[in-house]
């Protein structure tokens, strides 16, 4: 039909946030640095994500229990915490922790203007997370 535009429907998009103590952690294997990254940015929305070791076994193309080692590597490190709701039909809640002077959750602004200089935050090159 002649005239008529294509509405394209845009998905959110967050950031993944990958901190220097996770990157430079010799016990944490390449890819559950990554997922990390995954962590943070499903944890943007509501400050914990119910993402599934399936759901990212299907995202990054491993093995269940591939996923699985990943996440057991994050919780052993101390990096992000569990809780298992076995009165909500075992539905698995993810947290990032503060153990190492991080943000419980993700919990910054992200700005792409000047409007955040005059305040405490981190340069990123043109954006600022505060």
């Amino acid at each position: 039909m002649e005239g008529m535009e294509k509405v394209v429907q845009v998905e959110p998009n967050y950031y993944a946030i990958i901190p220097a103590c996770v990157r430079y952690n010799d016990n944490i294997p390449a890819n559950a640095k990554l997922l990390y990254g995954e962590i943070t940015a499903l944890c943007n929305k509501k400050g914990f994500c119910y993402a599934s070791n399936k759901y990212f076994a299907k995202l990054y193309g491993v093995a269940n229990n591939t996923a699985s080692s990943w996440v057991s590597s994050l919780v052993n490190e101390g990096f992000i915490r569990i809780h298992v709701d076995q009165d909500d039909g075992n539905k698995r809640k993810i947290w990032l922790t503060s153990k190492h002077n991080l943000p419980e959750g993700i919990n910054c602004l992200l700005y792409t203007s000047d409007a955040a200089d005059d305040t405490p935050c981190v340069d990123l090159g043109g954006r600022r997370i505060i």
